[in-house]
């Protein structure tokens, strides 16, 4: 629903992911969540919240509760229209067996400015180390972009971007790992796309969008 501006949404999502026990990694999960957002003129803010239940058939139980806030102010002036946005979030990973929990937070920084058929993109974020039981440290991440597209028409827009991400000494993050996650994947190792704790991937691109 949506009155003056503000609106809220809720979501479930009815264990879709559910494997049976002669299966390789068995599992039974669910999640839930809530949405509320407000939006009046150049502004913009926005609150969310996540809880995902983790039970593996062999009755070990987990579960993930994110909170996320973002906003978003718009400047309109002579040269163009200048957008600054702002996020934060922070996510828990709670092992109810053992009563164990380890959370850690994130914030992002946005910039872009639209002249035109023109938008530059600017954007950091921060993820700090991991805190709580069995923690390591050094856990964290910063990642920086850089963006810019040109509209070619209505429907047609080329994009170029570049992006750089650094590690801190045991964290793996990379362009596969979600920045919400609670931790980097493989913590002591490779993670799954083979990068190790401590490198620093970078990517370019170009691309053509088009909407039919």
């Amino acid at each position: 629903p949506s009155m003056n501006g503000l609106s809220a949404a809720v979501i479930y999502g009815a264990n879709e992911n559910r494997r049976q026990k002669d299966e390789s990694e068995p599992r039974s999960d669910h999640v839930w969540g809530l949405g509320l957002n407000y939006g009046n003129g150049p502004i913009y803010i926005g609150y969310a919240y996540e809880q995902r239940a983790d039970k593996s058939i062999d009755d070990n139980d987990e579960k993930t509760i994110g909170h996320l806030i973002g906003a978003r102010y718009t400047l309109a002036n002579s040269l163009g229209n200048t957008t600054v946005g702002v996020q934060w979030n922070r996510i828990k990973l709670e092992d109810l067996d053992n009563a164990d929990e380890q959370h850690r937070t994130a914030w992002a920084l946005s910039l872009s400015h639209a002249m035109g058929p023109h938008n530059i993109i600017a954007h950091f974020s921060k993820v700090g180390d991991r805190k709580g039981d069995g923690a390591n440290s050094e856990t964290g991440v910063k990642m920086w972009e850089l963006g810019y597209n040109y509209s070619l028409s209505k429907r047609t827009m080329i994009k170029a971007y570049y992006v750089q991400i650094r590690n801190e000494r045991n964290a793996n993050y990379d362009f596969y790992t979600p920045i919400g996650s609670t931790s980097s994947e493989g913590v002591g190792g490779a993670n799954s796309n083979n990068l190790y704790n401590g490198q620093d991937p970078r990517g370019f691109g170009l691309g053509v969008r088009h909407s039919f």
